[in-house]
């Protein structure tokens, strides 16, 4: 468990750091490299910080260890802080697992000391090589001591602040690119206005086209760079996607013997067919789960891609109606197919259920048919065990009926095609309460085999409400933003997640989404662009 929250929460890391890198690298000559280690002498560094879990019975209540950057190393502080704890718990083991949580503060980043400037290739370096240190710890074995919870929570306050360095540098950027296409403009239109009483009007068209032409170029560059790097991922996804579906004869196979196998079991051998069957059922649930982690993260960055290429070709289409200019399209096979994927994986797993819940209902008939051919006093054992597979079985079909609705899609907005998330937190949150259920001493024998059955997709349940739904929310702000939602509405919603209301966050994210539904006329009359336009080049 905590090597697959490790390698999520470090995908998003990682994915974040390579932007961080390219933005530094965007604004600082890459010449600057060699001089990195020489400038930091003079910096005021990134401080680590690592909280220790309140302890309110314990003499060391809400520990604060903070350390710079360049003096330490996030294994000596857990080890320090694991230290702490062995002197003040006094053997108390649930004070020994409190929570050790540890962050990167970017002091260096936002305010270094002259000669220094903030956000520049030598401070945001700094900054990543400690993210990168933090990272490779805590999935590496010597952080098996760290725990999960305390692994999980550290990666996810790293993330925060890797996407708050990120965040403030993606300002500085849209500032400058902004002061940079103004200056253009202003340049385009005295170069026109000069051009007008000497060469005539249809100079000055045909010096516009070209100017148009040029920046569509460096529109439809951008596009194509940005989506190119995401070709290695995509292949890596193709080729999971091939080993996965190659191993479905092989499930059939499997399912068809033991099928076979059903029709002539005794009673005896019924308990050995059972765990055969909850075998590959979680084996089945656990195969596809780094795939369609992979496909949905791919998913959402060719989309975010697209709405950017979108946004910045809109003001072209007109000119592109004009000259017959096509509009390109690098997205949408690769999003059609990863959907078909997704699709694939997610009817397989329901489908593999479906067909042992079906078995284990047959050797339930079985068994009730052998009790009565044999009834008689020596034959008292059986009939009880074939009484509890009959409720075992019963138990089993409501479990399926409900997990095959699970993941149900969800309704999309009309607008952003977004999905909306409370009926699926509903969903995931009413499913969770049978866990307490599963987990009591006293439950009763029948439930077992349903309850073994369903601990995969319990381990999937509590992963979608800690980092999934959480994710997808945080991406859906970003698109409501692009887009033109209610800035404080969004800032309202972000708050909401960091704090850990997640209900309140998706009934507030639900309510945005349906005020982007609610059409807004354009103002002064204008239609807003060509519907021939959309419709003729759209996919």
């Amino acid at each position: 468990m905590l090597r697959t929250v490790v390698s999520r929460l470090r995908s998003v890391a990682l994915a974040t750091l390579v932007a961080l890198t390219a933005g530094a690298c965007h604004r600082s000559s890459p010449n600057k490299t060699a001089s990195v280690g020489a400038a930091l002498d003079t910096h005021a560094d990134n401080t680590w910080q690592l909280i220790i879990g309140n302890l309110s019975n314990k003499p060391l209540s809400s520990t604060l260890l903070m350390a710079p950057q360049s003096s330490t190393t996030p294994q000596a502080l857990f080890q320090q802080a694991q230290g702490i704890l062995q002197q003040g718990c006094q053997g108390d083991t649930t004070c020994l697992s409190s929570l050790l949580s540890l962050t990167l503060l970017a002091e260096n980043v936002t305010a270094p000391p002259p000669p220094e400037r903030p956000y520049s290739y030598a401070v945001v370096s700094h900054f990543r090589d400690g993210v990168q240190a933090e990272v490779q710890f805590l999935s590496s074995d010597a952080a098996a001591a760290v725990g999960a919870e305390s692994a999980r929570d550290s990666l996810y306050r790293l993330s925060e602040a890797v996407a708050a360095v990120f965040g403030s540098m993606h300002s500085i950027q849209k500032r400058y690119d902004d002061l940079k296409q103004a200056i253009i403009d202003e340049a385009s239109q005295k170069i026109k206005d000069k051009a007008t009483p000497i060469v005539g009007a249809e100079m000055v068209a045909l010096a516009t086209a070209k100017q148009k032409s040029r920046e569509l170029k460096a529109i439809y560059d951008l596009y194509t760079a940005s989506a190119q790097p995401l070709s290695v991922d995509y292949a890596l996804v193709a080729r999971q996607y091939a080993s996965y579906r190659a191993g479905e004869l092989d499930t059939i196979a499997k399912l068809t013997k033991l099928s076979a196998d059903a029709s002539a079991v005794d009673l005896a051998g019924f308990g050995a067919l059972q765990d055969q069957l909850l075998a590959i059922d979680a084996t089945e649930s656990r195969l596809p789960e780094n795939l369609l982690v992979l496909t949905y993260r791919l998913i959402a960055q060719l989309t975010e891609i697209q709405s950017q290429f979108d946004v910045a070709v809109q003001p072209y289409l007109d000119f592109m109606k004009q000259h017959g200019i096509a509009r390109p399209d690098v997205t949408s096979v690769p999003l059609h197919s990863l959907d078909a994927m997704r699709a694939y994986t997610l009817a397989r797993e329901d489908n593999v259920r479906q067909a042992v819940g079906k078995l284990i209902d047959g050797l339930v008939r079985r068994a009730q048919v052998l009790v009565v051919q044999s009834a008689d006093a020596k034959s008292l054992p059986s009939i009880v065990q074939a009484q509890q597979l009959a409720s075992s079985a019963k138990f089993v079909e409501q479990l399926n009926a409900r997990m095959s609705n699970l993941w149900t899609t969800p309704v999309m907005s009309t607008t952003l095609q977004l999905p909306f998330e409370g009926a699926q937190l509903d969903r995931i949150t009413t499913f969770l309460q049978l866990e307490g259920v599963c987990s009591d001493p006293n439950a009763p024998s029948y439930m077992q085999t349903g309850c073994k059955l369903m601990q995969p997709q319990l381990s999937r349940a509590h992963t979608f409400i800690k980092t999934g739904l959480p994710s997808t929310i945080r991406l859906d702000l970003y698109f409501l933003g692009q887009a033109g939602a209610d800035a404080a509405a969004i800032a309202a919603v972000q708050t909401e997640l960091k704090a850990g209301q997640l209900e309140r966050a998706v009934l507030d994210h639900d309510a945005l989404l349906h005020a982007s539904d609610v059409p807004t006329p354009p103002a002064g009359g204008v239609d807003g662009g060509s519907p021939a336009i959309d419709e003729s080049e759209d996919d």
